[in-house]
């Protein structure tokens, strides 16, 4: 395919060789996210598309179910600065996106975040290490970006289409990591997720921001620090106190010297995902006066026939990952939604 058929994309008025015109255009039109953007011509959504259907129906998004045409993704790939090479790996995570509708994202303080395994890292440059989080690299970057404007100008996730979302998070711009597997001791997370060794995949996790964890201690004991993390987990573990808690499994991300601390003790990646699961669930049964009345009028309300709704035990796993810079002592504790269970694909 050497071109697009204009008619699949709404023709830019402004001259696409001025960038400031674009752009002005695009936060008009509620295109952008506030960020400079690309021109979606229609030659370069056409060479984002690489031969494929730009007809095709890839996924729907939100309530509606807004259909997300390949030419649509690309296009919104192509504005978020993404390279035509990124799109496979694009596609998979919009699917796996599109498994809940997106609309977890939409309406609640969180982000999709998205980590790579396998050779797909290297391929696309996907920043595994130093300052993985901050979009040192244009695939963490732009990836997490294409997501981003897909779920806004697809999905309808846009400001004045929200409810119940206060303060937002700034990892909606993009969080995007590789896990670090050539320095960590254990298994690919994809591997424990049940794909083969060497696959390229991506994993969505419903994200609502990162806690750093600090332990600078010389010589590293596993012990202690386990009980660095626990405590840090009591932020995760106050918010799944209530009737309808929101809060999920943990993403524990160690850094490849915390990892080496662990492994050296003897504990493997399960011995320490349990341990963790173990300490986020303590204390659930706490009971506040408000969930007391929250359970009583809903319990009123039920049929007499019905069981009695009494206060939920969380569920979720933790999840432990192993990716960041090589020199410092710091790992990352990465709250969750309980709205949606983590999800692993491959990338083909």
């Amino acid at each position: 395919m050497t071109g697009l058929d204009p008619s699949l994309l709404r023709e830019l008025q402004a001259d696409p060789t001025d960038p400031e015109a674009v752009w002005e255009e695009l936060l008009r039109r509620g295109w952008s996210d506030g960020l400079p953007v690309i021109p979606p011509t229609p030659e370069r959504v056409a060479q984002m598309l690489g031969g494929r259907d730009p007809s095709q129906v890839h996924v729907t998004l939100g309530p509606e179910g807004n259909e997300a045409t390949l030419a649509r993704i690309a296009a919104n790939a192509v504005m978020a600065g993404c390279r035509p090479e990124y799109l496979p790996a694009l596609l998979v995570a919009l699917d796996l996106v599109g498994r809940n509708g997106g609309m977890a994202f939409a309406n609640s303080p969180a982000a999709p975040m998205l980590v790579f395994n396998g050779p797909v890292r290297g391929e696309l440059d996907i920043n595994c290490s130093y300052e993985m989080l901050s979009m040192t690299s244009r695939a963490n970057a732009t990836l997490g970006r294409a997501v981003r404007l897909v779920l806004a100008n697809v999905g309808g996730a846009k400001v004045g289409r929200l409810f119940d979302v206060q303060h937002g998070m700034p990892g909606r711009a993009s969080m995007v990591f590789g896990e670090f597997e050539e320095e960590s001791p254990w298994e690919p997370h994809s591997v424990a997720a049940g794909l083969a060794p060497g696959r390229s995949a991506v994993t969505l996790f419903l994200a609502t921001g990162s806690m750093p964890v600090n332990y600078h201690q010389v010589p590293q004991r596993a012990s202690e620090l386990l009980l660095i993390l626990s405590r840090c987990l009591d932020y995760v573990r106050g918010n799944r106190i209530g009737p309808t808690p929101d809060t999920g499994g943990p993403v524990v991300v160690l850094s490849p010297k915390h990892a080496r601390a662990f492994s050296k003790d003897g504990w493997t990646k399960e011995q320490l995902e349990a341990a963790l699961t173990d300490a986020v669930n303590q204390h659930w049964d706490i009971e506040l006066e408000a969930h007391r009345e929250k359970l009583e009028l809903i319990n009123r309300g039920l049929d007499p026939a019905d069981p009695r709704m009494g206060q939920p035990k969380p569920e979720g796993p933790a999840t432990v990952l192993v990716a960041g810079g090589l020199a410092g002592w710091h790992s990352m504790i990465v709250p969750t939604l309980a709205w949606g269970a983590p999800v692993t694909a491959p990338i083909d």
